[in-house]
């Protein structure tokens, strides 16, 4: 009875070793599959969660699947989005993971400053209250001048927008200058175009950046071979 107790147990860390060995293959299979289709710089951190994998494998059906991007396009604006952390439930994927469905997911991205002033032309940082700063240095007449302005993000569907610009010092400035200020904050960046067609709902302005919180029904991703 002992023997066949070892042997049982031996068998089952045994299989619990396997089933984590395909589990972590899996995971970066699609993690590569997301870096090629999303034009990623590196691999997103993927984890299908649940145990054991195996069962979910030949089902083809997964209960929770997270993925956490950094340094993601958004497409057709020349901005980034820092970080993506993104959590499916209800997961229906093919056997080589090259396309899944998703009955729900959410999602959590962060602009940082400096992707979103790159994208602006300008340089940006948090001014309290829900409000960013916006800077820029320009040579007028052998003067060096660097004003700043005050504006507040803001959601107009999925388009992001910058509201209520305060220039400081607007009396002094040449109207050069101001045009160049207020060209920057006058932009609108489209966010409707973010992978696996999550949809921005609202977002959050910190010392850390914007952040986005987006969610989805029905949710789709095709990938590479």
């Amino acid at each position: 009875m002992r023997k066949l107790l070892v042997a049982v147990v031996v068998l089952l860390v045994l299989v619990a070793a396997a089933d984590r060995v395909a589990v972590f293959a899996a995971d970066h299979v699609v993690a590569s599959r997301i870096r090629t289709t999303q034009q990623l710089t590196s691999d997103p951190t993927v984890d299908i969660r649940g145990f054991p994998f195996l069962t979910q494998f030949a089902s083809g059906r997964y209960a929770h699947v997270t993925a956490t991007a950094s340094e993601v396009p958004v497409a057709e604006t020349g901005l980034k989005l820092s970080r993506l952390d993104l959590s499916f439930r209800d997961v229906t994927a093919s056997r080589d993971f090259r396309t899944f469905t998703a009955r729900a997911g959410r999602a959590t991205a962060v602009i940082s400053y400096t992707d979103l002033g790159a994208a602006l032309g300008v340089t940006l940082g948090y001014a309290g209250d829900g409000r960013i700063r916006v800077t820029k240095t320009f040579t007028v007449g052998g003067a060096t001048l660097k004003p700043s302005a005050t504006v507040t993000p803001r959601l107009s569907g999925e388009v992001l927008t910058f509201a209520d610009a305060t220039i400081n010092g607007v009396g002094e400035l040449p109207a050069a200058v101001q045009a160049v200020l207020r060209q920057a904050f006058g932009k609108r960046l489209d966010l409707s175009g973010l992978p696996f067609d999550v949809r921005v709902k609202r977002l959050a302005v910190s010392d850390a950046g914007i952040t986005l919180t987006l969610s989805g029904t029905g949710l789709r991703y095709t990938g590479s071979s």
